[in-house]
């Protein structure tokens, strides 16, 4: 017994060690992001070996270089200290990443001592960019300096390059020297120096790109016209509304793309205070449609529920896409003139409008609506009916389902008793049960198939005897199945699976019409209480051909797989060309539901109707079963259909499927 446990704790411990040693390895300080691999060398060693580091390749020393530096970065003298170094890295025999790595470090900790030594950098091909990513971010005027000597000196790329960061830099002092380049002959250059204006973003800076927004060239107008509205943004955000303000103005006043005017557009709004909404408003008016989008987009953050009238009157008089997406704008203000404009557009010739307005009505809508949208419904069609009577099904409150109910009690117009039937189901509303009942009297066929099928919303399990006897009253077959399919969904709201079809049983047993046995088949084959199998079993050898029938389709239609066997052998002797098709696709059905069996043994159970299998679309329904139960047997029965033109490409899918599953 010793030696028992001393080999189970031997294994165990194996594992616990090995375990530790792959902690160990993972958590080594050469992995560690905020540990040097070695923590006694000195910055000198390090920088040795990054004087020889390529990119890729021996990674562990820029690792060295960054905890070194974050553990010395604190004081001045340390800081000092790691600068100075880096500098004569930069100044002596290194890789070209090593410089690299060196002025990604000088770039967060550089002071103007590194100026000098990145300046003699900035005007060489090779050098250039890196200085330039470490200089961007030095402090001072020093390193302005230094950038602007080389800008009035440089050309080509390099000259782009300082360009673009005297613009990350927001240099104030290089505004006179990018509006020179901005009107010189270097369309590049010029573009570059453009951009750079909107992004240092001073007055200044925008004063002089109001001059570009009339260029020649249209690609320099675009920019201008960018980095202006990038410099109003700017102001806007620091809270100087009157900068901004004003080149919001001078934008809209030139010729500049739709989109920039939009932007511009609602940049004024914003800063415009109460005149916000004149302007909007005035450009309403204007029958430059264009900017309509841009200042609708406004109305929620300008308009208060309280002033909003105007939009309402305006509203009819705008074109239809901005009569759109004013609606659109208004329905968040919860306003009674909101509601009524929004009902008056329900008139609208346009469509899309109308659309619109039901949406808008269901944010604002109360019970005096509800009738409203009940004639609504009644008297359109597709997608307009359909939006009706989602805005009518969704509008809150109980308000509107007594509004509903006593419509209901009242109206006697078929058509928009119809909506208010089906209103009810849709709705939930079981105060509404009752009418429901009365309107299975009704006249009208179309309102007592309403009525059935709302009743299948409402009904409870308790009212399965109400609803039996109902359905044996029924001579309509439409409504017969309309009315077996509402039962059946009132039976499976009982809890226990074969408590379900006792009512339908019993009354089976107790009936010897014909025609009522037939109707209760139908119905236990929607409910699918495996407990009343052996009734349909029974009905099947049953002298009446009716009967036979009803027994054979409630079983293929029955939801669980425990009819599989009932629908084989109505498959293999059926006389019914019809049933035998429908048998075997229920077959086929049932077999894909067995999800636990064994692959082999679904296989088998396949290949035993396919005899039965005379049509492409049940040799389709058994490849889609097949790749649910992957094994050797499946795959070669999916291969055995590859000769069948008729199912060649769903043999190729289902077998090529399988195989993934086998690898």
């Amino acid at each position: 017994m010793l030696n028992r446990y001393r080999t189970k704790w031997t294994s165990r411990s194996g594992i616990v060690l090995l375990v530790l040693g792959a902690v160990a390895l993972f958590w080594s300080p050469a992995l560690a992001a905020d540990a040097p691999l070695d923590q006694d060398q000195s910055l000198e060693a390090i920088l040795e070996k990054l004087a020889q580091y390529r990119h890729n390749q021996n990674h562990d020393t820029v690792l060295e270089l960054q905890a070194y530096i974050r553990a010395h970065r604190q004081t001045p003298a340390g800081r000092a200290e790691c600068e100075r170094l880096l500098l004569g890295l930069l100044q002596g025999e290194a890789t070209a990443d090593g410089k690299w790595e060196a002025c990604r470090q000088l770039r967060s900790l550089g002071s103007d001592a590194s100026v000098p030594v990145l300046a003699k950098m900035l005007m060489l091909e090779d050098t250039s960019e890196m200085a330039r990513y470490a200089l961007e971010k030095i402090p001072g005027t020093a390193a302005d300096r230094v950038f602007l000597e080389a800008l009035r000196s440089s050309s080509g790329k390099i000259r782009l390059g300082l360009i673009s960061s005297l613009g990350h830099r927001g240099s104030g002092q290089a505004v006179a020297d990018l509006a020179r380049i901005g009107g010189g002959p270097d369309q590049a250059a010029a573009k570059a120096a453009v951009e750079a204006l909107g992004r240092i973003a001073t007055e200044d800076a925008a004063h002089s790109l109001i001059r570009f927004l009339g260029a020649e060239k249209e690609q320099l107008r675009i920019s201008a016209a960018g980095s202006l509205l990038r410099c109003a943004e700017t102001f806007r955000a620091a809270g100087e509304t009157d900068l901004a303000f004003q080149f919001y103005r001078q934008l809209l006043g030139s010729d500049i793309s739709i989109s920039t005017s939009r932007a511009a557009l609602q940049g004024l709004i914003a800063v415009s205070g109460d005149q916000g909404r004149d302007l909007i408003l005035d450009v309403l008016k204007n029958e430059n449609t264009g900017m309509h989008s841009a200042a609708i987009g406004m109305v929620p953050l300008t308009f208060d529920a309280a002033d909003i009238l105007p939009l309402c009157e305006l509203l009819p008089r705008l074109p239809v896409q901005s009569r759109i997406q004013l609606i659109s704008a208004l329905s968040g203000f919860k306003n009674d003139m909101v509601l009524v404009t929004v009902i008056q557009a329900l008139s609208s010739p346009d469509l899309d409008v109308r659309l619109a307005s039901l949406h808008a009505v269901q944010k604002q809508g109360n019970a005096a609506t509800a009738r409203i949208l009940i004639r609504h419904a009644a008297r359109s069609w597709g997608v307009e009916r359909a939006a009706a009577r989602s805005t009518l099904w969704n509008l809150k409150g109980e308000a509107v389902d007594d509004a509903i109910l006593a419509s209901l009690s009242e109206e006697d117009d078929p058509a928009l008793e119809r909506e208010l039937v089906r209103s009810v189901g849709e709705r939930r509303i079981k105060r509404g049960k009752p009418l429901l009942y009365g309107s299975l009297q009704s006249p009208d066929s179309g309102i007592r198939l309403e009525a059935i099928r709302a009743l299948s919303h409402l009904s409870e399990p308790q009212d399965l005897p109400f609803l039996i006897d109902r359905l044996l009253m029924l001579e309509d077959v439409t409504e017969q199945t309309e009315l077996a399919d509402t039962l059946a969904a009132t039976a499976r709201k009982i809890s226990r699976p074969y408590a379900r079809a006792g009512l339908v049983t019993n009354k089976l047993s107790e009936t010897e019409s014909e025609d009522d046995r037939r109707v209760l088949l139908m119905v236990l084959g929607k409910i699918g209480d495996d407990s009343s199998l052996r009734f349909l079993r029974q009905a099947l050898g049953d002298q009446n051909p009716e009967i036979q029938e009803a027994a054979a389709r409630a079983l293929i239609e029955w939801p669980t797989a425990a009819a599989r066997d009932d629908v084989f052998w109505i498959a293999e002797t059926s006389t019914q060309p019809t049933l035998q098709v429908l048998a075997v696709r229920a077959y086929v059905r049932m077999v894909g539901m067995e999800r636990f069996r064994l692959p082999e043994a679904v296989v088998g159970s396949l290949k035993a109707v396919l005899p039965l299998v005379k049509r492409p679309e049940e040799k389709m329904a058994v490849l889609g079963v097949l790749p649910q139960f992957p094994c050797p047997a499946a795959l070669e029965l999916a291969e055995s259909f590859l000769e069948d033109a008729s199912v060649e490409k769903e043999a190729q899918a289902a077998a090529a499927m399988l195989r993934c599953s086998l690898r």
